[in-house]
């Protein structure tokens, strides 16, 4: 048998086929997603923090150490930006770089140092075109 079916019939078909299909993979993997309202997204439940009456009597935290190195780096950018605009030496952006690691004492001993100190030797590289060496680099603290 026969069937006569046209090219516009086709398409359409496999055009309704698809929808379909694209319409059930996105109901299946992206429900949050989807239906979701656009303009607001989830907020993460906080544990309840109990009120403090008397904010001076409380225990300061120690700052989280990896909002001080965003703060360095930041703080990097900036000093190797100047130093590179200005054609800074060597011995100029050592003792920029001694200055910058000064104002941060609590991440000397933390878990980000060696990370930190890889970022200061391939930064001051790529920015300014000052090699530093490990040993120097372990001097400037």
């Amino acid at each position: 048998m026969k069937l006569g079916i046209s090219w516009g019939g086709f398409l359409s078909g496999v055009a309704g086929m698809s929808a379909i299909y694209y319409g059930y993979v996105a109901l299946r993997y992206y429900r949050k997603e989807l239906l979701r309202p656009q303009g607001r997204r989830p907020v993460p439940e906080q544990g309840h923090v109990p009120a403090v009456d008397n904010p001076s009597s409380s225990v300061a935290l120690p700052p989280d150490p990896s909002v001080l190195m965003k703060a360095f780096v930041t703080a990097l950018n900036a000093v190797l930006l100047e130093a590179s605009l200005e054609g800074s030496g060597k011995e100029q952006l050592t003792g920029a770089l001694k200055t910058l690691l000064a104002q941060y004492p609590s991440l000397y001993d933390s878990r980000f140092r060696p990370d930190m100190l890889h970022l200061v030797r391939m930064e001051a590289e790529t920015q300014c075109g000052i090699l530093f060496s490990a040993e120097e680099l372990v001097k400037l603290w």
